[in-house]
């Protein structure tokens, strides 16, 4: 079977934390931060929430639009 790579989208990072306070909660960061993310959360977030999440949660590969 063929997996479908998607980017990391702020939405998804908020719903697997449970909310957005939780989500700046488990970053170290101002919850107000969170909201100012757009779409996607920064590629050096993402890169730390595929870490923190063992991969449940995939950083957009650099370079790669899709």
């Amino acid at each position: 079977s063929l997996f479908e790579i998607q980017k990391m989208t702020t939405s998804e990072a908020i719903k697997h934390f449970g909310s957005s306070k939780e989500l700046a909660r488990a970053l170290n960061i101002d919850w107000s931060a969170v909201r100012h993310w757009g779409a996607y959360p920064p590629v050096g977030r993402q890169a730390q929430l595929q870490v923190m999440t063992a991969g449940k949660l995939r950083a957009e590969p650099f370079g790669e639009s899709k």
